[in-house]
Protein backbone atom coordinates (compact mmCIF):
# COMPACT_ATOMS: atom_id res chain seq x y z
CA UNK A 1 0.00 0.00 0.00
CA UNK A 2 1.16 3.45 -1.37
CA UNK A 3 2.30 6.24 1.91
CA UNK A 4 0.49 9.02 1.93
CA UNK A 5 3.52 12.38 0.42
CA UNK A 6 5.39 13.05 3.15
CA UNK A 7 8.78 14.34 4.63
CA UNK A 8 9.83 13.32 8.27
CA UNK A 9 13.18 14.61 7.69
CA UNK A 10 11.54 18.43 6.92
CA UNK A 11 9.67 18.03 10.00
CA UNK A 12 12.36 16.82 12.19
CA UNK A 13 14.65 19.91 10.64
CA UNK A 14 11.60 22.30 11.27
CA UNK A 15 11.19 21.26 15.33
CA UNK A 16 14.84 21.25 15.59
CA UNK A 17 15.27 24.75 13.94
CA UNK A 18 12.76 26.01 17.06
CA UNK A 19 14.49 24.27 19.83
CA UNK A 20 17.78 25.60 18.90
CA UNK A 21 16.98 29.05 17.05
CA UNK A 22 13.61 30.03 19.83
CA UNK A 23 13.62 32.95 17.78
CA UNK A 24 12.74 31.58 14.38
CA UNK A 25 9.30 30.94 16.38
CA UNK A 26 7.57 34.25 15.12
CA UNK A 27 8.85 32.95 11.14
CA UNK A 28 6.85 29.99 11.19
CA UNK A 29 3.70 31.21 12.28
CA UNK A 30 3.85 33.82 10.09
CA UNK A 31 3.89 31.38 7.33
CA UNK A 32 0.52 29.56 8.38
CA UNK A 33 2.24 26.34 9.79
CA UNK A 34 -0.14 24.23 11.73
CA UNK A 35 0.24 21.22 13.68
CA UNK A 36 -2.13 19.23 11.24
CA UNK A 37 0.35 20.00 8.37
CA UNK A 38 3.04 17.62 10.01
CA UNK A 39 2.28 13.66 8.58
CA UNK A 40 3.61 12.24 11.86
CA UNK A 41 1.42 12.29 15.29
CA UNK A 42 4.40 13.21 17.80
CA UNK A 43 5.89 15.80 15.57
CA UNK A 44 2.33 17.33 15.37
CA UNK A 45 1.62 16.85 19.43
CA UNK A 46 5.21 18.41 19.56
CA UNK A 47 4.48 21.54 17.64
CA UNK A 48 0.93 21.86 18.94
CA UNK A 49 2.41 22.89 22.16
CA UNK A 50 5.84 24.99 20.81
CA UNK A 51 2.75 26.80 19.17
CA UNK A 52 0.88 27.30 22.36
CA UNK A 53 4.06 28.39 23.93
CA UNK A 54 4.89 31.03 21.51
CA UNK A 55 0.80 31.93 22.00
CA UNK A 56 1.28 32.63 25.48
CA UNK A 57 4.38 34.62 25.46
CA UNK A 58 6.56 32.14 26.46
CA UNK A 59 10.19 31.81 25.18
CA UNK A 60 10.62 29.18 23.44
CA UNK A 61 13.75 26.60 24.07
CA UNK A 62 14.09 22.97 24.70
CA UNK A 63 13.45 23.32 28.88
CA UNK A 64 9.91 24.93 28.31
CA UNK A 65 8.94 22.67 25.81
CA UNK A 66 10.18 20.15 27.84
CA UNK A 67 8.32 21.57 30.99
CA UNK A 68 4.91 21.78 28.54
CA UNK A 69 4.89 18.40 27.74
CA UNK A 70 5.38 16.79 31.05
CA UNK A 71 2.92 18.41 32.36
CA UNK A 72 0.05 17.40 30.08
CA UNK A 73 2.01 13.75 30.45
CA UNK A 74 3.37 13.71 26.67
CA UNK A 75 6.85 13.42 26.91
CA UNK A 76 6.90 10.16 26.94
CA UNK A 77 4.30 9.74 24.19
CA UNK A 78 6.17 12.06 21.51
CA UNK A 79 9.99 10.46 22.26
CA UNK A 80 11.21 11.11 25.47
CA UNK A 81 13.51 13.40 25.79
CA UNK A 82 16.26 11.63 23.83
CA UNK A 83 14.12 12.74 21.17
CA UNK A 84 14.15 16.52 21.26
CA UNK A 85 18.12 15.87 21.46
CA UNK A 86 17.56 14.03 18.38
CA UNK A 87 15.80 17.04 16.63
CA UNK A 88 18.00 19.22 18.21
CA UNK A 89 21.24 17.74 16.63
CA UNK A 90 19.11 17.33 13.09
CA UNK A 91 17.89 21.06 13.34
CA UNK A 92 18.26 23.38 10.35
CA UNK A 93 19.49 27.04 10.33
CA UNK A 94 17.40 30.39 9.94
CA UNK A 95 18.46 30.93 6.83
CA UNK A 96 17.09 27.97 5.31
CA UNK A 97 13.76 27.09 7.77
CA UNK A 98 11.57 28.70 5.38
CA UNK A 99 12.72 25.98 2.68
CA UNK A 100 11.73 23.10 5.40
CA UNK A 101 8.22 25.19 5.90
CA UNK A 102 7.33 24.88 2.52
CA UNK A 103 8.59 21.02 2.14
CA UNK A 104 6.18 20.05 5.38
CA UNK A 105 3.44 22.61 4.24
CA UNK A 106 3.73 21.13 0.43
CA UNK A 107 3.46 17.48 1.22
CA UNK A 108 0.29 18.72 3.50
CA UNK A 109 -1.42 20.05 0.70
CA UNK A 110 -0.67 16.94 -1.46
CA UNK A 111 -2.31 14.73 1.16
CA UNK A 112 -5.05 16.65 1.50
CA UNK A 113 -5.71 16.84 -2.41
CA UNK A 114 -5.74 12.76 -2.44
CA UNK A 115 -8.15 12.48 0.56
CA UNK A 116 -10.41 15.13 -1.37
CA UNK A 117 -10.02 13.08 -4.03
CA UNK A 118 -10.72 9.92 -2.39
CA UNK A 119 -13.52 11.13 -0.79
CA UNK A 120 -15.40 12.84 -4.08
CA UNK A 121 -14.09 9.57 -5.77
CA UNK A 122 -16.17 7.67 -3.18
CA UNK A 123 -18.87 10.02 -2.96
CA UNK A 124 -18.97 9.31 -7.04
CA UNK A 125 -19.87 5.72 -6.19
CA UNK A 126 -23.14 6.22 -4.26
CA UNK A 127 -25.86 6.99 -6.57
CA UNK A 128 -27.66 8.68 -4.34
CA UNK A 129 -25.01 12.03 -4.59
CA UNK A 130 -26.20 13.88 -8.32
CA UNK A 131 -23.47 14.78 -10.27
CA UNK A 132 -23.98 19.08 -9.43
CA UNK A 133 -23.29 18.07 -5.83
CA UNK A 134 -20.73 16.21 -6.41
CA UNK A 135 -19.17 18.96 -8.84
CA UNK A 136 -19.46 21.49 -5.94
CA UNK A 137 -17.77 19.38 -3.24
CA UNK A 138 -14.32 19.06 -5.90
CA UNK A 139 -14.76 22.54 -7.13
CA UNK A 140 -15.09 23.62 -3.16
CA UNK A 141 -12.44 21.17 -2.07
CA UNK A 142 -9.93 22.64 -5.03
CA UNK A 143 -10.71 25.92 -3.82
CA UNK A 144 -9.60 25.79 -0.55
CA UNK A 145 -6.58 23.93 -1.28
CA UNK A 146 -5.90 26.57 -3.39
CA UNK A 147 -6.11 29.14 -1.18
CA UNK A 148 -4.05 27.22 1.34
CA UNK A 149 -0.57 27.85 -0.91
CA UNK A 150 0.99 30.34 0.31
CA UNK A 151 3.58 32.58 -2.53
CA UNK A 152 6.32 34.92 -1.70
CA UNK A 153 5.76 38.91 -1.50
CA UNK A 154 7.59 39.90 -4.88
CA UNK A 155 10.52 42.18 -3.58
CA UNK A 156 10.53 46.05 -4.31
CA UNK A 157 13.34 46.77 -6.56
CA UNK A 158 13.94 49.99 -4.46
CA UNK A 159 14.61 47.68 -1.57
CA UNK A 160 17.14 45.52 -3.67
CA UNK A 161 18.93 48.39 -5.01
CA UNK A 162 19.91 50.10 -1.67
CA UNK A 163 20.30 46.51 -0.06
CA UNK A 164 23.54 45.89 -2.66
CA UNK A 165 24.14 49.39 -2.79
CA UNK A 166 25.45 48.80 0.94
CA UNK A 167 26.96 46.08 0.09
CA UNK A 168 29.00 47.52 -2.52
CA UNK A 169 29.75 50.26 -0.31
CA UNK A 170 30.45 47.56 2.68
CA UNK A 171 33.38 46.19 0.14
CA UNK A 172 34.69 49.42 -0.70
CA UNK A 173 35.46 50.39 3.35
CA UNK A 174 37.07 47.26 3.81
CA UNK A 175 39.98 47.78 1.31
CA UNK A 176 39.90 44.70 0.01
CA UNK A 177 38.36 42.24 -2.89
CA UNK A 178 37.86 39.27 -0.66
CA UNK A 179 34.39 39.13 0.75
CA UNK A 180 34.60 35.40 1.68
CA UNK A 181 37.12 33.45 3.32
CA UNK A 182 40.89 33.94 2.61
CA UNK A 183 42.33 30.81 1.03
CA UNK A 184 46.23 31.48 1.61
CA UNK A 185 46.86 32.16 -1.91
CA UNK A 186 46.47 35.74 -2.82
CA UNK A 187 45.90 34.84 -7.23
CA UNK A 188 43.09 32.46 -6.01
CA UNK A 189 41.40 34.76 -4.03
CA UNK A 190 41.52 37.92 -6.60
CA UNK A 191 39.61 34.92 -8.63
CA UNK A 192 37.24 34.09 -6.49
CA UNK A 193 37.20 37.43 -4.15
CA UNK A 194 37.72 34.21 -1.52
CA UNK A 195 35.74 31.28 -1.10
CA UNK A 196 31.52 32.19 -1.03
CA UNK A 197 29.86 30.93 1.60
CA UNK A 198 27.05 28.66 -0.10
CA UNK A 199 29.44 27.74 -2.72
CA UNK A 200 30.15 24.55 -4.17
CA UNK A 201 33.37 23.68 -5.30
CA UNK A 202 34.96 20.72 -7.28
CA UNK A 203 38.34 20.44 -7.23
CA UNK A 204 39.26 17.38 -9.67
CA UNK A 205 42.00 15.21 -11.00
CA UNK A 206 43.20 12.38 -11.93
CA UNK A 207 44.79 9.85 -9.23
CA UNK A 208 48.10 10.90 -7.24
CA UNK A 209 48.07 14.01 -8.78
CA UNK A 210 47.72 15.60 -5.86
CA UNK A 211 44.00 17.04 -4.98
CA UNK A 212 43.99 15.66 -1.60
CA UNK A 213 46.99 17.62 -0.90
CA UNK A 214 46.03 20.77 -2.00
CA UNK A 215 42.60 20.20 -0.08
CA UNK A 216 44.04 19.76 3.02
CA UNK A 217 46.09 22.85 2.62
CA UNK A 218 43.38 25.07 2.13
CA UNK A 219 41.87 23.35 4.81
CA UNK A 220 44.80 24.58 6.96
CA UNK A 221 44.76 27.95 5.16
CA UNK A 222 41.62 28.84 6.17
CA UNK A 223 41.57 28.09 9.79
CA UNK A 224 44.74 30.07 10.41
CA UNK A 225 43.80 32.91 8.21
CA UNK A 226 39.94 33.39 9.27
CA UNK A 227 38.12 34.50 11.96
CA UNK A 228 40.74 35.70 14.02
CA UNK A 229 42.45 32.01 13.34
CA UNK A 230 39.10 30.52 15.04
CA UNK A 231 37.46 29.20 11.69
CA UNK A 232 35.94 25.26 11.95
CA UNK A 233 36.54 23.04 9.22
CA UNK A 234 35.26 19.57 8.41
CA UNK A 235 37.08 17.24 6.73
CA UNK A 236 35.07 13.90 5.52
CA UNK A 237 37.82 11.40 4.60
CA UNK A 238 36.41 8.26 3.14
CA UNK A 239 39.85 7.48 1.40
CA UNK A 240 42.28 7.33 4.14
CA UNK A 241 42.50 7.07 7.81
CA UNK A 242 42.32 10.35 9.83
CA UNK A 243 45.83 9.77 11.09
CA UNK A 244 46.99 9.28 7.57
CA UNK A 245 45.47 12.97 6.63
CA UNK A 246 47.42 14.35 10.13
CA UNK A 247 50.49 12.92 9.09
CA UNK A 248 49.99 14.65 5.98
CA UNK A 249 48.95 17.90 7.40
CA UNK A 250 52.06 17.78 10.15
CA UNK A 251 54.47 17.29 7.34
CA UNK A 252 52.86 20.35 5.57
CA UNK A 253 52.97 22.38 8.30
CA UNK A 254 56.43 21.54 9.52
CA UNK A 255 58.15 21.02 6.66
CA UNK A 256 59.74 17.85 7.37
CA UNK A 257 59.61 15.01 4.17
CA UNK A 258 56.42 12.47 5.17
CA UNK A 259 58.88 9.75 4.85
CA UNK A 260 60.80 11.19 7.59
CA UNK A 261 58.09 11.53 9.81
CA UNK A 262 56.75 7.62 8.57
CA UNK A 263 59.96 6.12 9.77
CA UNK A 264 60.61 8.26 12.60
CA UNK A 265 64.24 9.11 11.48
CA UNK A 266 64.12 12.55 12.33
CA UNK A 267 67.33 15.11 12.59
CA UNK A 268 67.22 17.30 16.18
CA UNK A 269 66.47 20.34 13.56
CA UNK A 270 63.69 18.23 12.58
CA UNK A 271 62.39 17.32 15.97
CA UNK A 272 62.33 21.33 16.81
CA UNK A 273 60.65 22.03 13.78
CA UNK A 274 57.76 18.95 14.18
CA UNK A 275 57.42 19.94 17.89
CA UNK A 276 56.31 23.79 16.75
CA UNK A 277 53.71 21.80 14.12
CA UNK A 278 52.28 20.01 16.54
CA UNK A 279 51.88 23.15 18.41
CA UNK A 280 50.21 24.57 15.92
CA UNK A 281 48.48 21.96 14.69
CA UNK A 282 46.83 21.38 17.90
CA UNK A 283 45.26 25.03 17.91
CA UNK A 284 43.44 24.42 14.49
CA UNK A 285 39.51 23.77 14.16
CA UNK A 286 40.28 21.34 12.28
CA UNK A 287 37.71 18.36 12.90
CA UNK A 288 38.35 15.00 10.79
CA UNK A 289 35.51 11.80 10.06
CA UNK A 290 37.16 8.90 8.14
CA UNK A 291 34.16 6.77 8.01
CA UNK A 292 34.95 4.85 5.06
CA UNK A 293 30.66 4.67 4.05
CA UNK A 294 28.65 7.33 4.84
CA UNK A 295 25.85 8.59 2.96
CA UNK A 296 24.53 12.18 2.78
CA UNK A 297 22.21 12.28 5.29
CA UNK A 298 24.84 11.28 8.03
CA UNK A 299 27.13 14.25 6.73
CA UNK A 300 24.26 16.43 6.87
CA UNK A 301 23.38 15.54 10.68
CA UNK A 302 27.16 15.71 11.72
CA UNK A 303 27.84 19.06 10.40
CA UNK A 304 24.95 20.35 11.83
CA UNK A 305 26.01 19.25 15.12
CA UNK A 306 29.78 20.53 14.84
CA UNK A 307 27.83 24.28 13.52
CA UNK A 308 25.80 24.21 16.82
CA UNK A 309 28.37 22.68 18.97
CA UNK A 310 31.04 25.03 17.96
CA UNK A 311 31.55 26.85 14.55
CA UNK A 312 31.53 25.80 11.04
CA UNK A 313 32.70 27.92 8.22
CA UNK A 314 34.31 25.05 5.65
CA UNK A 315 33.28 21.59 4.50
CA UNK A 316 35.83 19.29 2.63
CA UNK A 317 34.62 16.09 1.02
CA UNK A 318 37.68 13.46 0.03
CA UNK A 319 35.64 11.93 -2.08
CA UNK A 320 32.26 12.07 -4.24
CA UNK A 321 32.32 8.96 -5.75
CA UNK A 322 32.34 7.39 -2.85
CA UNK A 323 29.88 8.99 -0.67
CA UNK A 324 26.81 6.52 -0.30
CA UNK A 325 24.17 6.53 -2.27
CA UNK A 326 20.58 5.38 -1.13
CA UNK A 327 20.68 2.39 -2.74
CA UNK A 328 17.70 2.58 -4.44
CA UNK A 329 18.78 3.20 -8.15
CA UNK A 330 20.50 1.05 -10.30
CA UNK A 331 22.20 3.97 -12.17
CA UNK A 332 25.60 4.97 -10.36
CA UNK A 333 25.11 7.93 -12.57
CA UNK A 334 21.93 8.90 -11.35
CA UNK A 335 22.59 8.43 -7.43
CA UNK A 336 26.27 10.80 -8.45
CA UNK A 337 23.72 12.80 -9.27
CA UNK A 338 21.18 13.08 -6.53
CA UNK A 339 24.58 13.15 -4.15
CA UNK A 340 25.77 16.39 -6.15
CA UNK A 341 22.73 17.68 -5.54
CA UNK A 342 22.23 17.03 -1.39
CA UNK A 343 25.86 18.71 -1.64
CA UNK A 344 25.22 22.17 -3.22
CA UNK A 345 22.32 21.89 -0.94
CA UNK A 346 24.68 21.25 2.61
CA UNK A 347 26.52 24.38 1.33
CA UNK A 348 23.20 26.39 0.97
CA UNK A 349 21.82 25.65 4.38
CA UNK A 350 25.00 25.32 6.35
CA UNK A 351 26.03 29.12 5.07
CA UNK A 352 29.40 27.47 4.25
CA UNK A 353 31.88 26.60 1.15
CA UNK A 354 32.01 22.82 0.22
CA UNK A 355 34.77 21.61 -1.64
CA UNK A 356 34.01 18.31 -2.91
CA UNK A 357 36.84 16.49 -4.41
CA UNK A 358 35.71 14.15 -7.32
CA UNK A 359 37.81 11.76 -10.04
CA UNK A 360 38.28 12.27 -13.73
CA UNK A 361 37.75 9.69 -16.44
CA UNK A 362 40.76 7.82 -18.39
CA UNK A 363 39.78 9.96 -21.53
CA UNK A 364 41.81 12.76 -19.89
CA UNK A 365 44.95 10.29 -20.46
CA UNK A 366 44.09 9.68 -24.16
CA UNK A 367 44.10 13.33 -24.69
CA UNK A 368 47.42 15.13 -25.71
CA UNK A 369 48.80 17.25 -23.34
CA UNK A 370 46.29 15.91 -20.49
CA UNK A 371 44.91 18.74 -20.12
CA UNK A 372 41.47 18.13 -18.13
CA UNK A 373 38.15 19.45 -19.04
CA UNK A 374 34.68 19.90 -17.67
CA UNK A 375 33.65 16.65 -19.74
CA UNK A 376 36.16 14.74 -17.83
CA UNK A 377 33.93 14.89 -14.95
CA UNK A 378 33.42 11.14 -13.93
CA UNK A 379 30.29 9.42 -13.93
CA UNK A 380 28.00 12.77 -14.31
CA UNK A 381 27.76 15.75 -15.82
CA UNK A 382 25.44 17.22 -13.10
CA UNK A 383 28.96 17.62 -10.82
CA UNK A 384 29.78 20.16 -13.62
CA UNK A 385 26.10 21.72 -13.01
CA UNK A 386 25.06 21.90 -9.53
CA UNK A 387 28.82 23.12 -8.91
CA UNK A 388 29.12 27.08 -8.59
CA UNK A 389 33.54 26.55 -8.98
CA UNK A 390 34.90 23.65 -10.77
CA UNK A 391 38.70 23.39 -10.55
CA UNK A 392 41.54 21.06 -11.84
CA UNK A 393 44.56 20.33 -10.99
CA UNK A 394 47.12 20.40 -13.96
CA UNK A 395 50.88 18.87 -12.90
CA UNK A 396 52.43 18.73 -16.79
CA UNK A 397 55.53 16.70 -15.39
CA UNK A 398 53.93 14.38 -14.18
CA UNK A 399 52.01 13.65 -16.76
CA UNK A 400 54.65 13.35 -19.16
CA UNK A 401 56.51 10.93 -16.97
CA UNK A 402 53.56 8.71 -16.65
CA UNK A 403 53.00 8.86 -20.89
CA UNK A 404 56.21 8.10 -21.28
CA UNK A 405 56.39 5.05 -18.67
CA UNK A 406 59.68 7.15 -16.65
CA UNK A 407 59.98 5.74 -13.49
CA UNK A 408 62.67 8.58 -11.89
CA UNK A 409 61.57 10.51 -8.85
CA UNK A 410 60.00 13.99 -9.71
CA UNK A 411 61.85 16.89 -8.72
CA UNK A 412 61.97 18.23 -5.27
CA UNK A 413 59.37 21.33 -6.43
CA UNK A 414 57.11 20.57 -9.37
CA UNK A 415 55.06 23.80 -11.27
CA UNK A 416 51.57 23.08 -10.93
CA UNK A 417 48.58 25.11 -12.45
CA UNK A 418 45.08 25.16 -10.75
CA UNK A 419 42.80 25.66 -13.35
CA UNK A 420 39.59 27.32 -13.13
CA UNK A 421 37.24 26.10 -15.09
CA UNK A 422 34.05 27.20 -14.23
CA UNK A 423 33.08 30.42 -12.02
CA UNK A 424 29.38 30.92 -11.49
CA UNK A 425 29.90 34.18 -10.58
CA UNK A 426 33.55 35.44 -11.68
CA UNK A 427 36.13 35.06 -14.64
CA UNK A 428 37.84 31.92 -15.16
CA UNK A 429 41.93 31.66 -15.00
CA UNK A 430 44.63 29.39 -14.10
CA UNK A 431 46.60 29.67 -10.69
CA UNK A 432 50.03 29.24 -10.99
CA UNK A 433 51.46 26.86 -8.13
CA UNK A 434 54.67 25.07 -7.02
CA UNK A 435 54.43 21.54 -5.34
CA UNK A 436 56.85 19.98 -3.21
CA UNK A 437 55.70 16.44 -3.69
CA UNK A 438 58.19 15.22 0.16
CA UNK A 439 55.84 17.79 2.49
CA UNK A 440 52.56 17.43 0.52
CA UNK A 441 52.45 21.42 0.26
CA UNK A 442 51.94 23.85 -2.23
CA UNK A 443 53.16 27.23 -2.54
CA UNK A 444 52.08 30.09 -5.08
CA UNK A 445 55.02 30.36 -7.79
CA UNK A 446 56.11 33.85 -6.84
CA UNK A 447 55.44 36.77 -4.69
CA UNK A 448 53.16 38.75 -7.42
CA UNK A 449 50.52 36.13 -6.88
CA UNK A 450 51.03 36.67 -3.19
CA UNK A 451 49.74 33.69 -1.28
CA UNK A 452 50.59 31.66 1.76
CA UNK A 453 54.04 32.20 2.60
CA UNK A 454 54.06 30.75 6.16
Amino acid sequence: MRKLPHSIEAEQAVLGTLLVYPESGNAVMEHGLTPNDFFKSEHQRIFEHMSALLDEGVTLDATTVVTRLKDHTLLDAVGGMSYLVFLSENSGTPSTLEDYVEIVQEKSRLRNLILSSQMVMEKGFDTSTSFSDLLNMAEKNLATLALSQRTDDMLAGRDVVDKVYQQIKDISERGSRVTGLYTGYNHLDNITSGLQRGDLLILAARPSVGKTAFALNLAMNIARMNANGEAAVAVFSLEMPASHLMMRMLSAQSAVPGASLRNGKLSTEEWNKLNEGVTIMRDRNIFIDDSSTITLSEMFAKCRKLKNDNRLDFIVIDYVQLITGRGNSDNRQQEVSEISRGLKQLARELEVPVLALSQLSRLVERREGNMPQLSDLRESGAIEQDADIVMFLYREEYHQRQQNGVENEPREEEDVKLLIRKHRNGALGDVPLSFRASINRFYPVDNRYGGDEH
